[in-house]
């Protein structure tokens, strides 16, 4: 075999190796990410802060609450006004806690059992 065949085979056996390498990330990037996951949702940090972020979403939407409760029978237009953006603040809350919840795969799994599986949200008929 003459020297420049086997030059020519030394690079396409680079070009395979590399491109194997290259293809080969690409292939196994779905299982490695699906295995960082779990390890990331599996440490002691993220499960706390998760478990701690669905009682910090339920007391800030009962606050909301105990807020709303002083807008009942009140018709003037700047308590409707402030009554409308609690209940959109409430909606905000019920919407992100709602959502975590129903990741059972991440932070849903780590929701507390004493806590609701879904917030409910308020009508606004609720303000006036």
């Amino acid at each position: 075999m003459s020297a420049g065949k086997v030059a020519v085979l030394a690079v396409l056996g680079i070009v395979a190796i590399i491109g194997v390498g290259l293809g080969g990330r690409y292939v196994l990037a779905p299982v490695i990410g699906a295995i960082e996951e779990r390890e990331t949702v599996h440490r002691g940090a993220y499960r706390i802060q998760a478990y701690e972020q669905f009682y910090r979403w339920q007391e800030e939407a009962a606050a909301v609450d105990t807020k709303l409760i002083g807008y009942l029978g009140r018709s003037d237009a700047r308590s409707q006004t402030e009554c409308v953006g609690l209940l959109a603040v409430r909606a905000d809350i019920v919407a992100k806690y709602n959502a975590a919840s129903r990741q059972i795969r991440t932070q849903g799994e780590w929701k507390p059992n004493d806590l609701p599986a879904v917030l409910d949200q308020k009508d606004k008929s609720t303000c006036g």
